[in-house]
């Protein structure tokens, strides 16, 4: 399934080293199709934190890249999965069996979007 999947992410700078630990996991799992975005926030915001307008800005720039990814999904040819990630996620690759099990469960629903928690 990793080999068939792009994963899409979103980030900030201030979240930089996260980031770094979530992409490395992925790398860590022979994950190669990733299209991340590094948003250069040169718009100061005072607060930061949940419902701040540092997070709406976050939570439309994430959605939008999204949106302007899967636009361009004609041109990903070997791509059967987009799997839209936080970059706070760590990927353990001892797991890495548990994929095939999503795999199996997406392919014997009748549904487009699956949502994990």
């Amino acid at each position: 399934m990793l080999d068939k999947s792009l994963f899409i992410c979103y980030s900030t700078p201030n979240y930089s080293k996260l980031t770094n630990i979530c992409l490395n996991s992925l790398y860590d799992i022979n994950v190669n199709n990733i299209n991340h975005m590094t948003d250069d926030i040169s718009i100061l915001f005072k607060n930061t934190g949940f419902q701040t307008d540092l997070w709406y800005y976050c939570v439309r720039n994430k959605i939008n890249h999204l949106i302007n990814v899967l636009k361009n999904y004609d041109c990903l040819n070997n791509i059967k999965y987009f799997i839209f990630t936080d970059c706070d996620i760590i990927y353990i690759k001892k797991n890495i069996n548990e994929w095939y099990n999503l795999e199996n469960y997406i392919q014997n629903e009748n549904k487009d979007i699956h949502f994990m928690r």
